[in-house]
């Protein structure tokens, strides 16, 4: 699934939104998208997609990297 596709980014984005209730940052790899790391430290040597989606007057910033 690279590159993500921009309805993957935006179902990323609402699934950190409920989880954070709020502004967050979120880190997902495309080799496993099931796992969701909210405000991420550390990145792998990788490829990165960034985006950042509005929910409710609430910015959240997407990371999606290739592989971890």
């Amino acid at each position: 699934m690279w590159p993500p596709s921009e309805e993957f980014i935006e179902k990323v984005a609402r699934h950190a939104w409920k989880s954070a209730r709020g502004e967050a940052v979120v880190l997902v790899y495309a080799s496993d998208p099931t796992v969701l790391i909210m405000e991420p430290k550390h990145f792998a040597p990788t490829r990165y997609v960034t985006r950042k989606v509005t929910i409710k007057n609430c910015n959240i910033i997407v990371y999606i990297g290739k592989e971890d």
